[in-house]
């Protein structure tokens, strides 16, 4: 190439490069007009707003989308309010009519008919069947030795539906044997309020109606305390149950409690079985080879120590159908209500 045409490209080439430059301020004077111009027509659009309110639905928040959004979480929220107000209104079908020790009694004997009283025995046998004496933590009333105050009754006749439903749930959910069902309760434990004397009760009361507070009875079984915010509307039940069934029948009873429309709280269950395969056959070979003399008996027991009974047949042991999976269960429950307003007498 010779120095002509070097001169030629060096020229063209210094011309571009001065457009692109040209160019490129133009760009960013064109791109700072534009921002200012943006700048201009937010600062104007602000001001338009503060002058005149109806126009604050147009704003970025908040938007007709953002009301819609908020509206429609309210109703979700408050059909779900609407929902749980109702189940806390749900309370089991309570005694009507006289309520005496008599009646309660009655209550508590159909209960005991549907169990199986056999299962009181770990090795099942059934021998001559005794009938079931459960008397549901209401043994004070049901002896004789308190009568029914009528400052009680309401919230007993509402302990007795409750430990009625629960039982009666429990009960359905085992399978039956002839017309019992393999259950038993062993224990009830319920929120006890009526053992104090009538004068501590008096004194309590309007001590209670002058500070305008409700006292809150906890117990070993109770679950957590109701928050502040509720608990002059909401109350609640503490109960516990002990009962000896079947391993599968646990899990069915706690699914009945979850169904239940009433508003069951499982706080607590605990459960352990009732005989283990190597301590069943332990015990059948000790009492078979239980010692007749003194001496076989003394000479026997030195050789227990180091010898186990039941040596290497753990893996190999047959269950009992009559104890396989048979356990004893504890389960702790909450019953969280509200009470019903009553209707006024124009409706």
């Amino acid at each position: 190439m010779d120095k002509k045409q070097q001169k030629k490209l060096y020229i063209a080439g210094g011309a571009t490069g001065l457009l692109v430059i040209v160019l490129m301020v133009l760009a960013f004077l064109r791109w700072q007009d534009t921002a200012i111009q943006n700048d201009y027509d937010e600062k104007v659009d602000a001001l338009t707003m503060a002058l005149n309110p109806s126009s604050y639905a147009d704003a970025i928040y908040p938007n007709k989308a953002n009301l819609q959004l908020v509206k429609d979480e309210t109703e979700v929220l408050t059909k779900l309010s609407d929902e749980v107000r109702d189940s806390l209104s749900q309370l089991p079908a309570q005694l009507q009519g006289e309520f005496s020790n008599n009646s309660l009694r009655e209550q508590v004997t159909q209960l005991n008919r549907r169990q199986l009283p056999s299962l009181g025995s770990p090795d099942g046998a059934t021998g001559t069947e005794t009938a079931v004496v459960q008397e549901y933590n209401f043994e004070t009333y049901l002896s004789g030795g308190m009568p029914l105050a009528p400052t009680h009754q309401d919230r007993l006749r509402l302990q007795l539906a409750i430990i009625e439903d629960v039982v009666n749930a429990l009960i359905d959910a085992a399978p039956a044997v002839g017309d019992k069902k393999e259950v038993l309760v062993t224990s009830v434990k319920r929120t006890v309020f009526d053992k104090k004397a009538e004068a501590e009760e008096t004194k309590r009361t309007s001590r209670r109606s002058r500070n305008k507070k409700v006292e809150e009875i906890v117990t070993a079984f109770t679950g957590e305390p109701i928050a502040k915010e509720l608990s002059k509307e909401v109350k609640r039940e503490s109960f516990e149950l002990s009962f000896r069934a079947r391993y599968g029948v646990v899990a069915k009873f706690l699914n009945a409690l979850k169904t239940s429309q009433t508003f069951y709280v499982v706080n607590s269950v605990k459960i352990l079985p009732v005989t283990t395969l190597v301590s069943e056959v332990e015990a059948k070979q000790a009492t078979a080879n239980k010692p007749t003399t003194r001496r076989t008996r003394r000479n026997a027991s030195s050789e227990e120590s180091n010898t186990p009974v039941v040596e290497g047949l753990a893996n190999r042991l047959v269950p009992n159908p009559k104890t396989a999976s048979l356990v004893d269960a504890t389960i702790s429950f909450d019953v969280y209500y509200t009470e019903k307003e009553e209707e006024s007498e124009g409706k």
